[in-house]
């Protein structure tokens, strides 16, 4: 049997990627005139061959991931900063987000200890003080502003899983 489908693009930029997500508009009947059921629904949604496209609201999460990599001097990291966030986070996109075991937290899942050990000195040179306390952590200015120093100076490996998927290329 064979059903007929008149997709729908929508285009949508993400740092400088352009993606299209589809969405089918039926006729109501297969392609022999048998009107349709919803047992015959066709999926639709964002199509991408290599990752899955990032929900709304991860664009807008990496947009300001982008906006503060930018503003401490490492827009050449905004990409890779976006998919670290968003894997970390389980896809969730959410600067304030805490692990299941309430060890590690916010976008980019520092422990206590990592954040104090990695981000404190960086923080002090900058004079942002509002970092310097570990809810700083959920803030995604200052843990943006942390992990781009940290992977500008080749920490990446500080992030174990999702930063050994970055390593290894975006489209791996």
């Amino acid at each position: 049997m064979i059903r007929t489908c008149r997709a729908f693009f929508t285009p949508f930029l993400l740092l400088g990627t352009l993606f299209l997500t589809t969405s089918c508009a039926h006729s109501g009947k297969k392609s022999d005139g048998v009107p349709r059921t919803s047992a015959d629904s066709v999926p639709s949604g964002p199509q991408r061959k290599t990752r899955d496209v990032p929900s709304k609201n991860c664009l807008f999460f990496c947009d300001e991931i982008a906006g503060y990599a930018a503003e401490f001097g490492h827009s050449e990291l905004s990409e890779t900063l976006c998919r670290i966030a968003t894997c970390e986070t389980g896809k969730k996109c959410r600067a304030k987000i805490v692990s299941p075991t309430g060890k590690y937290r916010g976008p980019f899942q520092f422990s206590k200890a990592s954040w104090r050990h990695n981000c404190s000195v960086f923080f002090t040179q900058l004079n942002l003080d509002e970092c310097r306390q570990s809810s700083g952590m959920q803030n995604l200015r200052c843990a943006t502003a942390c992990s781009a120093e940290m992977i500008s100076k080749g920490k990446i490996a500080s992030w174990p899983h999702c930063g050994k998927a970055e390593e290894a290329g975006p489209d791996s």
